[in-house]
């Protein structure tokens, strides 16, 4: 894998891309009805609207972080304070 064994400044940027993607396109789902939502044509309000709030945020990365660890990728989210 990529990222797994010594920690680097490298690695450090990719795993920090990664879960900054991971966060600005997670949304709900749409429970109207079955389309995609085209976050492209949305207003900063229906976007807001869409997304989880900051405790739903901290339990996907919980577990995203716990399963890198298993996975022997050494980082930790306390290694992104501040980045």
């Amino acid at each position: 894998m990529l990222v797994s064994g010594a920690k680097s400044p490298a690695k450090l940027y990719v795993i920090n891309s990664a879960m900054t993607i991971f966060a600005v396109n997670l949304t709900m789902i749409n429970k109207n009805d079955e389309s995609v939502l085209d976050l492209t044509k949305m207003t900063p309000e229906q976007k807001a609207a869409i997304q989880y709030q900051p405790s739903s945020f901290a339990t996907f990365y919980k577990h995203i972080f716990a399963h890198m660890k298993n996975e022997g990728i050494a980082f930790e989210q306390a290694n992104f304070t501040g980045i």
